[in-house]
C-alpha cells in the first residue's frame, strides 16, 4: 500500500480512533491488532466505500436517539426469582446430555439419539463435511461422524445448533441476528485457533464457548428489550462499553445471565465460567481457558466480524497478560482463519 487516499485514510483514522477508545497499547499483540485492524478498515472502505460501524460512535446517530433512558435498575435477585424465564434446551439435547453423563453409554447410544432428529443430523453432517474440518473423504452417516471426530466434538456441535434455533424469533428491529451470530461464530473460530496454538486438545469446545459467549445478551434482547435499550442508549451517550452500561442500568450484565443459562442447562462448570467471566477472566476458576474467549471476543470486535451490540473494542484484562503467550503473528493467523471460514460456517449453522 504505497499511496493512500487521504479522504479514506481520514475516515479510517476516525473509525479506528473511536473503536479503540478503551484500548491501552499495553503489549505488542495489542499494537499489532490495532495496526492490522486499521489496515482492514482502510481496505474495506477502499473496496466498498463504507464500513459497518461508520457512524456508530457518535451520539447523533438514529440508533442512539431512538432509545429510551426511562428505565430503572433491576437487582440480580429479580432474575433469580424468574423475572426472566430462562429458556430450556430442546429435549433432544437433554437426552444427549444424559448419555454423555452416563459412564456406561456408548458412541452408538450417542449416535442413535442424534439420528432421531433428522434436521439436527443434516446440519451436523453438513458442517462435518465442510472446510471447517477438512476431511478428504465424505462423511455420510452420524455413526461415521462419531467414529472420526468423537462424542465430545459432536456434543459441542449439537449444543451449538440447538442454541441457534432457540433464538431465531427475535425481531430484526431489536437485533440483527445474522450480524450477532457472525460475531459469535468468528469469536468461536478465533478461540479454536488460539487454543490450538496454546496446545489444548478438544478445541471444538472453544469454538462452542465462543459461539455462546454473548448468549446472555440475546436473553436480554428477548425478555428485557426496554431495559436493554436503556443500556444501549447510556453506552451511546457516555461513550462507554455496553457490558458496563448493562450493569449500571440493569444491575447485572449479559455475561452473568449467560453463566446462569449455562448452569440451568447443566453444562460443565468450565463452560459456565468461560461464558460468565469472558470480560473478567481473572475472576474465573479456569482462567487460561476463559482468557482465550476474552481475547477472541476482543479480536472479533476489532476486525468487525458482525456485532452483538458493542460499539467499542473491549480492553484486554491486565491480569491475564502473563497467562497467555500471545505472539503478534497470532493476530493475523486467527483473523485469516475467521475470514476464510465465517461465511461458510454461518450459512451451515443458520440454514
Amino acid at each position: 500500500m504505497t499511496s493512500l487516499n487521504p479522504e479514506i485514510k481520514e475516515k479510517a483514522d476516525r473509525i479506528s480512533s473511536a473503536k479503540f477508545k478503551h484500548t491501552a497499547l499495553s503489549n505488542e499483540f495489542i499494537k499489532t491488532m490495532v495496526k492490522l485492524s486499521w489496515l482492514h478498515t482502510y481496505k474495506m472502505m477502499s473496496e466498498t466505500g463504507t464500513h459497518p460501524k461508520d457512524g456508530w460512535f457518535f451520539v447523533g446517530n438514529n440508533q442512539v436517539e431512538s432509545m429510551s433512558l426511562d428505565t430503572g435498575p433491576l437487582s440480580a435477585s429479580d432474575v433469580l426469582k424468574n423475572k426472566i424465564d430462562l429458556p430450556s434446551l430442546p429435549q433432544v439435547f437433554e437426552q444427549i446430555t444424559e448419555v454423555m453423563s452416563d459412564p456406561n453409554s456408548s458412541a452408538g447410544d450417542f449416535a442413535d439419539i442424534i439420528i432421531k432428529d433428522p434436521a439436527l443430523s443434516a446440519r451436523i453432517l453438513r458442517i462435518v463435511n465442510s472446510a471447517f474440518y477438512g476431511f478428504r473423504s465424505r462423511v455420510d452417516t452420524i455413526s461415521h461422524a462419531v467414529s472420526i471426530i468423537g462424542t465430545n466434538d459432536l456434543y459441542s456441535l449439537s449444543l451449538s445448533m440447538s442454541v441457534l434455533k432457540m433464538f431465531d424469533n427475535i425481531p430484526g428491529h431489536v437485533v440483527d441476528m445474522k450480524s450477532f451470530w457472525q460475531h459469535a461464530i468468528a469469536c468461536g473460530i478465533i478461540a479454536k485457533t488460539i487454543a490450538e496454538h496454546q496446545g489444548f486438545s478438544n478445541t471444538e469446545r472453544f469454538f462452542v464457548t465462543g459461539l455462546l459467549h454473548d448468549i446472555g445478551r440475546l436473553v436480554l434482547y428477548k425478555y428485557l428489550p426496554d431495559e436493554t435499550g436503556g443500556a444501549l442508549t447510556r453506552a451511546g451517550l457516555n461513550d462507554s462499553l455496553l457490558f458496563q452500561s448493562e450493569s449500571e442500568v440493569l444491575g447485572f450484565n449479559h455475561s452473568r445471565i449467560g453463566g446462569m443459562l449455562m448452569k440451568k442447562w447443566r453444562l460443565p462448570s468450565r463452560l459456565e465460567h468461560m461464558v460468565r467471566f469472558h470480560h473478567k477472566p481473572e475472576n474465573s476458576s479456569y482462567i487460561h481457558e476463559t482468557a482465550i474467549i476474552h481475547v477472541s471476543d476482543i479480536l472479533a470486535n476489532a476486525f468487525d466480524f458482525g456485532s452483538s451490540g458493542e460499539r467499542f473494542v473491549p480492553p484486554l484484562s491486565e491480569e491475564i497478560r502473563d497467562v497467555l503467550s500471545l505472539p503478534p503473528d497470532l493476530v493475523q493467523k486467527a483473523v485469516d482463519q475467521a475470514t476464510d471460514q465465517i461465511n461458510d460456517v454461518t450459512h451451515m449453522l443458520m440454514s
